[in-house]
């Protein structure tokens, strides 16, 4: 019996078919193997990075640095006579406070280095200052100079011709007087120059009628002295 057996013909188009989903799947291999590669390669740099750091680290604990202590946030002028200053010193280290050049008081600064102290000021300026010394190196550290006014009285306030219930026939009226030295001057809440002998002047607008007017004097350390009139516009 003879037995014909026929080859069935592959299509050229599947043939096509057949090479392109072949490179297609060699590509995802290499796709892998390669990000397989940048893990272990990312892996290998961190604990390279890590070793750097470990030893920084060590070398860092060899020599201490030492810092300077400092005051933070010290206002220029106060109308108060007991001030709390904060600052930052050595950790674990005493800290002594200097009024005036004298020692005023001593602290022991937190583990964090911070520290406070309560301060009595002398009327005018106070000069304060903050020393440490280092346990180890026995080196004494100190920190700048800060200076502190105290001013209690609220300055002083001279106003010419300021007469209340005073009848003007003309709507230009003139403010003008004399103050302290480093005061601020405010008429009807508008800033006014004030020269440097403390004398001011500025012309106001009058409405007809009543007008009141105030004269506002406050120094750097918030005292304020005022004065207020009624100024009378007929016409």
């Amino acid at each position: 019996v003879e037995i014909m057996i026929r080859r069935k013909k592959v299509h050229p188009w599947m043939r096509l078919a057949l090479i392109v989903s072949a490179l297609i799947a060699a590509g995802y291999i290499i796709i892998f193997f390669i990000f397989g590669f940048l893990i272990n390669l990312a892996f290998s740099v961190r604990d390279g990075v890590d070793g750097n750091t470990s030893a920084t680290t060590t070398q860092k604990d060899g020599p201490l640095v030492l810092l300077d202590p400092t005051l933070d946030d010290v206002h220029y002028a106060t109308n108060t006579a007991t001030i709390v200053v904060h600052g930052t010193a050595m950790a674990e280290t005493t800290v002594n406070l200097l009024v005036n050049g004298a020692k005023r008081d001593s602290r022991r600064s937190s583990f964090e280095g911070e520290f406070s102290f309560d301060v009595m000021l002398a009327e005018g300026e106070n000069t304060l200052r903050v020393s440490s010394k280092d346990s180890d190196s026995k080196q004494t550290l100190q920190s700048r100079n800060y200076s502190v006014v105290y001013l209690d009285a609220p300055p002083e306030l001279t106003v010419d011709g300021f007469e209340d219930g005073k009848t003007v026939d003309k709507p230009d009226f003139i403010v003008q007087g004399k103050t302290d030295k480093e005061v601020f001057i405010q008429i009807n809440n508008a800033p006014v120059v004030v020269r440097a002998d403390g004398s001011f002047s500025t012309t106001i607008t009058l409405k007809e009628g009543d007008n009141m007017v105030s004269v506002v004097a406050t120094d750097v350390a918030g005292n304020e002295t005022k004065q207020e009139a009624k100024i009378v516009y007929k016409k």
